[in-house]
């Protein structure tokens, strides 16, 4: 399903998501991702492994987030001005996203070899910005904060150079560079 409420940040929409599973029943296979919906604006996609959860999170989220318009199959619900950008999350969530929830992103320590990261969770590929190779036994340094992109079926994270190993490209809570300038 597709999901709007406004958001013009990462992390605005992050949060969202991670209330919403608070909220929802929602199973640890569910895929949440941000799409850019328009200049300025996100979108988000809400995946669920079945389709008995997704009819439930589209008759619950109307109750539980007002002010969220949700499109799914049965149409749009939810504050009429945003029912553009919850149309196009749903429709650009199959061919990919930023992923936010994602099977077994849930409980994976702060520091972890490539190989367990890929073995634990739906991340399909790692890849190092600059050409470097993370092999199997490098260490990734998660901070509690992956954010892979996915296009079409793979789930790639990217990867920045550490002094003891790898962190995500995408770090958590950026701030403005030069006091917002």
């Amino acid at each position: 399903m597709g999901l709007a409420a406004g958001h013009s940040r990462n992390a605005d929409a992050d949060h969202l998501l991670h209330d919403l599973v608070d909220e929802l029943p929602l199973s640890n296979a569910a895929l949440g991702q941000t799409h850019r919906v328009a200049p300025g604006r996100l979108g988000l996609s809400l995946g669920l492994p079945n389709a008995s959860l997704a009819e439930a999170a589209f008759g619950l989220l109307p109750e539980l987030a007002p002010r969220l318009a949700v499109a799914g199959p049965e149409g749009v619900r939810g504050p009429e001005r945003w029912h553009a950008d919850a149309t196009a999350a749903l429709a650009a969530a199959p061919e990919g996203g930023r992923a936010v929830l994602f099977p077994g992103a849930v409980g994976l320590p702060e520091r972890i070899t490539v190989a367990e990261l890929l073995a634990r969770t739906a991340i399909d590929a790692v890849r190092v910005l600059g050409g470097a190779v993370a092999g199997p036994e490098a260490w990734v340094e998660t901070r509690g904060h992956l954010r892979p992109e996915r296009l079409g079926p793979t789930l790639t994270l990217r990867l920045a150079p550490a002094r003891a190993g790898f962190v995500p490209f995408e770090v958590p809570d950026p701030h403005p560079c030069c006091g917002g300038h």
